[in-house]
């Protein structure tokens, strides 16, 4: 990773329609052996909170087989690159993939004004 850079980068993978907010959950898929993952998902959560998604399940996927083969059927489903893939992961409704540890301020934004489209969203170092 390039220090100091941060490139918000979006695939676009499928069209569908969207509105997050009141009723909408989010599962976190989260390496339990990263350092910074845990303080990320409390800054995240408190995110999604204000934007009125609370029903946010973590699933720590390094020792479960079967968590670790849910995700890479969900990234299979999305067409995420090797490349792209992260040791954390966010799926708001089943629409949005937010790979890694994406900027909160930049979910927030990203979730306020939801596109259309099924999306994955990715940091490009």
């Amino acid at each position: 990773m390039r220090k100091g850079f941060w490139a918000l980068a979006v695939l676009l993978v499928a069209t569908f329609s969207v509105q997050a907010g009141a009723g909408s959950q989010a599962v976190v898929y989260k390496n339990e052996g990263c350092g910074h993952c845990g303080p990320y998902l409390i800054e995240l959560k408190a995110a999604l909170a204000e934007l009125g998604i609370t029903d946010v399940t973590e699933k720590e996927f390094v020792n479960d087989q079967a968590i670790r083969r849910e995700l890479a059927q969900l990234q299979e489903s999305f067409n995420v690159p090797l490349t792209m893939q992260g040791h954390m992961v966010t799926v708001v409704d089943g629409k949005y993939v937010f790979e890694g540890h994406i900027p909160v301020e930049k979910v927030k934004a990203f979730l306020k004004n939801p596109t259309s489209e099924k999306m994955v969203v990715y940091l490009d170092s």
